[in-house]
């Protein structure tokens, strides 16, 4: 999960927004993996399962997965595409996936449910709101299946508060999983320090990831880190009274495997 969609924003002195993230990741990767040539290539694309999960962290899936995939296929495309998706509890949340080319057709990925075909031909390499809308159509139709088949990945629930020892596990995990650089900043609230992730997709872009909203995301200009932290901590609804660079203490990573727990 991601923050609820708006309109598209640019980040700067004077405006601030957070929305879908249109560019695709241009990522910068240490991933050894080789070229795979066209007649070479499986009839399926790689669903290249995540090593660990983090609540609320499909864009830190697919961000992981953009790198894997563009480094080992650089002849085909790949980007995050924001959809939405009903979850068990029956309502319907924002969501990113990575939508991708594969044999000239279009394809999905998702976090927990692997890869899905739209069968729709590329074409142009435009995305429409067709493609979007078929890929919204189909992921669900793959859930659906792969559920009541009893396959595919639990996906982590968010409990309903989270300590500063859950919130830190959750980003220590999120920042292992990060194909780019990233810091660590803690947004101090009052009673409490929030652990937030930053990090820059890609040029003139900029991502901060909260255990319990998800990952933020917008155009951005800026070049202090800290500051766009404290914008986006407001924006969350946080009551921020100042940000400081900091890190996350080995215990606390350790336990990362556990926060949020699974579905039942």
């Amino acid at each position: 999960m991601h923050l609820p969609a708006s309109p598209h924003h640019r980040l700067g002195a004077g405006r601030l927004g957070f929305g879908p993230l249109a560019l695709a990741l241009m990522l910068t990767t240490t991933f050894p993996l080789s070229h795979a040539r066209a007649d070479e290539a499986p009839a399926t694309p790689p669903s290249f399962p995540d090593a660990a999960h983090v609540v609320n962290g499909c864009y830190i899936s697919s961000a992981a997965y953009l790198a894997k995939f563009l480094a080992a296929f650089p002849a085909e495309k790949a980007q995050p595409l924001d959809v939405t998706m009903r979850n068990r509890d029956g309502r319907t949340r924002p969501h990113t996936i990575v939508l991708l080319t594969w044999r000239g057709e279009w394809w999905g990925r998702d976090e927990h449910f692997g890869v899905f075909t739209l069968r729709r031909l590329v074409g142009d390499g435009k995305v429409s709101e067709r493609v979007r809308q078929t890929a919204e159509g189909r992921l669900e139709e793959h859930a659906h299946r792969l559920v009541a088949a009893g396959r595919g990945e639990r996906a982590l629930v968010t409990p309903e508060r989270m300590n500063a020892s859950e919130r830190a596990a959750a980003v220590a995990t999120a920042r292992e999983l990060v194909p780019v650089a990233t810091k660590i900043f803690w947004a101090d609230c009052g009673r409490e320090e929030i652990p937030l992730l930053f990090f820059r997709p890609a040029a003139g872009a900029i991502a901060v990831y909260d255990a319990v909203h998800g990952t933020a995301r917008a155009e951005c200009g800026m070049t202090d880190d800290a500051a766009i932290v404290a914008l986006a901590a407001k924006m969350l609804g946080y009551k921020v009274a100042t940000v400081r660079a900091g890190f996350i203490g080995a215990t606390v990573a350790s336990a990362n495997s556990t926060v949020g727990g699974l579905a039942p």
